[in-house]
């Protein structure tokens, strides 16, 4: 990894807005079907409290801005990582938009099961340029196979 630079913690911030403005998004199709819909369907024994949701997602986004940043800082071939790294960002924020927006528990989990495979492939990827940026990467992984769980139980029984 190289030494950071002014420009490395610009890039650093770019990151972090480019989550933010997902996550914006996220909550914003999150809201349209949370209260009513949401809260009327059987979740599984294994759910947890709804208030665990952001704490569990804003450390997570920390864990994905750092993962990719330190791609960036990192030497050897990085496009796969970059192009790998937007397709699972993209079809997170289709999971939100799919499962909360369009109230469909099957699109959203066809979408979550991409993005479950994108994720273990970003991780792939990621640690043939640094094994930390794959590493930082695994808690979301394993995140997004429990809710993968969620997602199955909610589409079965309702």
């Amino acid at each position: 990894m190289k030494k950071v630079t002014g420009k490395d913690i610009v890039v650093l911030l770019g990151i972090f807005l480019l989550i933010v403005c997902v996550n914006f998004i996220g909550g914003f199709f999150t809201k349209e079907g949370l209260y009513v819909w949401y809260q009327g369907l059987e979740k599984a024994p294994w759910n947890p409290p709804d208030f665990v949701f952001g704490p569990v997602w804003a450390f997570l986004y920390i864990m994905i801005a750092l993962s990719v940043w330190t791609i960036y800082l990192s030497k050897g071939k990085k496009e796969l990582c970059y192009i790998l790294f937007g397709l699972q960002l993209f079809f997170n924020v289709v999971w939100t938009i799919c499962f909360f927006a369009w109230q469909s528990p099957l699109l959203a989990l066809i979408d979550i099961v991409i993005l479950d495979v994108l994720v273990l492939f970003t991780i792939i990827a990621f640690s043939k340029v640094s094994r930390v940026a794959a590493w930082l990467l695994v808690p979301y992984f394993f995140w997004i196979l429990y809710a993968s769980s969620l997602n199955i139980y909610i589409y079965v029984v309702n």
